[in-house]
């Protein structure tokens, strides 16, 4: 039985999926499987994964016929694995050679900790770097950045236990995004999170990035839901199961609240004016430099205080508003 089962989805990835496993397989720590979940592929996603597993016997493949969703993959991932630990990466990003290590070596540190992140790099389609990001430390700051749906570590630097995330029930089909906010609030119900202050994977940004599609409003309302659905079961312990029509109730009450539709036109402005800064530092002349100063000012002084204040906002009227027996 290996340590840790690294667990990688892939639909349609062919572009960076070789990438991907390649930084998986030149890990410094060597006690490890990688089980790729192809997920109804057309591209040559399934060939460059049977070819891995070809080459390295630590790569399992499960293929599916046709694309039946990024949890069902990652359900079915996560119940052929061996391994104590389970360790995330999107075909698209990449791991730093020392990851499984540092992480496997922080957990056998720290028994408590059922979840681990870690800070990571940003990087474009061409492997140029874009920036890094780190993340709070203690399990009380990330977990105050999940309630209060605050940028935490991305989903390709997790690793957690296999048997725990199989006591919750794995990733929840119902989400179509946010699936890893609501399993990371369902592991902070029953141990400690933690999150290593430097960054162990690199993060792709594209167009075609799932969290990208149409324009970030979906992810808002998944993950405004998967926090509503933590407190109810902080207050109501009994309330366990969601119901599918239930589930659907809410996420069109959510997706139809003047919080959210703000969040969305929030989110674009913030899109809209980080493309614009962007482009007026590379452009590097004494005169784009103060654009580029104020519209920074403009999304950290007035555009992220009130999508902060609109987000606790909904979640407290959402909150107030549920009753389980309805």
């Amino acid at each position: 039985m290996p340590a840790i089962s690294v667990l990688m989805p892939v639909y349609n990835g062919s572009r960076w999926l070789e990438s991907s496993i390649e930084s998986i397989l030149k890990q410094t720590l060597i006690d490890f499987e990688l089980i790729i979940v192809n997920d109804g592929s057309t591209d040559l996603s399934l060939e460059i994964a049977l070819s891995a597993q070809e080459q390295d016997s630590r790569v399992r493949v499960i293929s599916l016929r046709e694309n039946k969703g990024l949890s069902n993959a990652l359900n079915l991932g996560l119940a052929s694995a061996k391994g104590v630990w389970i360790a995330r990466l999107d075909a698209d990003d990449l791991s730093m050679p020392s990851r499984l290590k540092e992480q496997l070596s922080f957990l056998e540190d720290h028994p408590d900790v059922v979840l681990l992140g870690s800070g990571c790099s940003l990087v474009d389609e061409d492997d140029i770097s874009i920036s890094s990001y780190l993340y709070p430390f203690s399990h009380s700051s990330i977990y105050r950045r999940l309630i209060w749906t605050r940028s935490c570590f991305p989903h390709s630097s997790v690793i957690f236990k296999r048997d725990i995330a199989l006591s919750l029930g794995g990733y929840s089909e119902l989400f179509r995004r946010s699936q890893d906010i609501d399993l990371w609030l369902r592991f902070s119900e029953v141990g400690r999170l933690a999150c290593i202050p430097k960054p162990l994977c690199s993060v792709r940004v594209h167009s075609s990035r799932l969290s990208s599609e149409d324009g970030g409003a979906r992810q808002i309302v998944f993950s405004s839901l998967a926090i509503l659905l933590h407190r109810v079961r902080l207050k109501y312990p009994d309330f366990v199961a969601v119901p599918s029509c239930l589930f659907e109730s809410l996420y069109i009450r959510i997706a139809s609240s003047a919080e959210v539709k703000a969040l969305i036109w929030l989110l674009r402005l913030k899109s809209c004016l980080r493309g614009q800064f962007g482009r007026s530092t590379r452009a590097g002349n004494i005169l784009s430099i103060p654009t580029g100063v104020i519209l920074n000012f403009v999304i950290r002084v007035l555009v992220v205080p009130i999508e902060l204040l609109l987000s606790r906002f909904l979640l407290f009227r959402q909150f107030i508003a549920f009753h389980p027996g309805s």
